[in-house]
């Protein structure tokens, strides 16, 4: 393969790893509003607002895991673990899920 070529080649691998970094950014901001309304929602909100949260949380795992698999975390190859080199993010919507919310669904 010609230089030029690999060099496209790195050049689209790179871009399409900055568009699904971007849409996992979108996803997490829309999914940590969504917690925010059902925190302050009235009590009788709680239910739909908790459904609306956990809908962004499934589109923010969606999100995460494409950029997981256009990093190649995964597959043991050297990744650009963009969510956490340039963030620091440390949590996963997994861990959100297994928080007991007693009481914010009633």
């Amino acid at each position: 393969m010609s230089k030029t070529i690999r060099h496209e080649a790195a050049d689209a691998e790179l871009r399409g790893l900055e568009d699904a970094y971007l849409a996992w950014l979108e996803a997490a901001v829309d999914s940590e509003r969504a917690l925010h309304h059902w925190f302050d929602g009235a009590p009788r909100e709680h239910a739909p607002l908790y459904a609306a949260y956990r809908a962004a949380l499934d589109r923010e795992e969606a999100a995460a895991a494409e950029l997981e698999r256009l990093s190649g975390t995964r597959s043991g190859r050297p990744a650009v673990r963009a969510s956490h080199a340039i963030h620091g993010h440390r949590y996963t919507a997994a861990r959100v899920r297994e928080t007991p919310h007693q009481g914010l669904t009633g």
